[in-house]
């Protein structure tokens, strides 16, 4: 855990080596998306891909991404913006294990971010990447 609180002064590559020197199983993140356009919302799990850096995290990344996305939405019910491939986040570079992103929703869109603001939703949230996670390590 890298931040427990909204004052987190710590960069996306330190992160990363958090993960990398507790030799992780799986790296995860957990963020809230943003639009220029506020109707936008739903979830999406973004993971590693498209450079030398990730390739050997890749696989595995995605096979997480797949299965914490997948049981995310069950616990949801909120729209699906699919399982997204990146290879410009600074996070995911300096990865040295499995790594995800679980984008839960967008701030930019008044009802979203309600939803996101309950503990009810938060807890949905939780049950399914841990459900996922857990799906995930079994599969290992």
């Amino acid at each position: 855990m890298t931040r427990t609180t909204g004052a987190v002064d710590i960069s996306n590559s330190q992160r990363a080596d958090v993960a990398n020197k507790a030799g992780a199983d799986l790296f995860i993140r957990i963020h809230a998306d943003g639009s220029t356009n506020g109707d936008t919302r739903g979830l999406s799990t973004l993971y590693p891909a498209g450079n030398d850096w990730v390739k050997p995290i890749s696989t595995p990344s995605l096979t997480a991404a797949k299965i914490i996305h997948s049981e995310v939405l069950l616990t949801t019910g909120a729209p699906d913006r699919g399982i997204v491939p990146r290879k410009d986040l600074s996070g995911f570079n300096w990865a040295k294990v499995p790594s995800v992103i679980v984008e839960c929703g967008f701030l930019s869109n008044p009802t979203e971010d309600k939803l996101l603001a309950t503990d009810a939703y938060q807890l949905k949230l939780a049950e399914g990447m841990a459900t996922g996670i857990l799906e995930y390590l079994r599969g290992k």
